[in-house]
């Protein structure tokens, strides 16, 4: 086994690994709503990612499903009510 055969076998398992431990993303509601300073409309989705749950807008849920993790967004859980 040469270097180049082994680096190729190392970046196949590498990317196999990234592919398996991709993470379930779960849409629990969408709320449609307009600024009061501009009367853009927006939108806030409630998402379930493993097992917790965060309330995010468009842009950050594009960045889930592209792979990001709630984590490198710097997302906090929304807090369930008593």
């Amino acid at each position: 086994m040469n270097a180049l055969s082994r680096t190729t076998l190392d970046l196949t398992s590498t990317l196999v690994g990234i592919a398996t431990q991709q993470q379930r993303i779960h849409v629990c509601s969408r709320r449609f709503y307009s600024s009061d300073l501009s009367g853009k409309p927006m939108q806030a989705i409630t998402v379930l990612v493993d097992g917790e749950v965060y309330e995010v807008d468009q842009r950050d849920y594009e960045r889930l499903l592209a792979g990001w993790t709630p984590d490198e967004l710097e997302l906090s859980p929304v807090e369930e009510d008593a």
